[in-house]
């Protein structure tokens, strides 16, 4: 069964990642699953699905 981008979730996230952050948010996504990886921004230029 598929989901829209925005519909997108990791069910064991619990509540610190929302549904649908891989497309509305995923820096934060990949700051949060991958803790350590280095800095860089949270500020888009650009975001089609905000």
């Amino acid at each position: 069964m598929a989901n829209a981008p925005w519909g997108w979730d990791d069910h064991d996230d619990g509540s610190a990642l929302q549904k649908g952050l891989l497309a509305t948010d995923p820096a934060k996504l990949v700051e949060r699953y991958f803790d350590g990886t280095g800095n860089f921004s949270l500020t888009y230029i650009s975001n089609g699905y905000l």
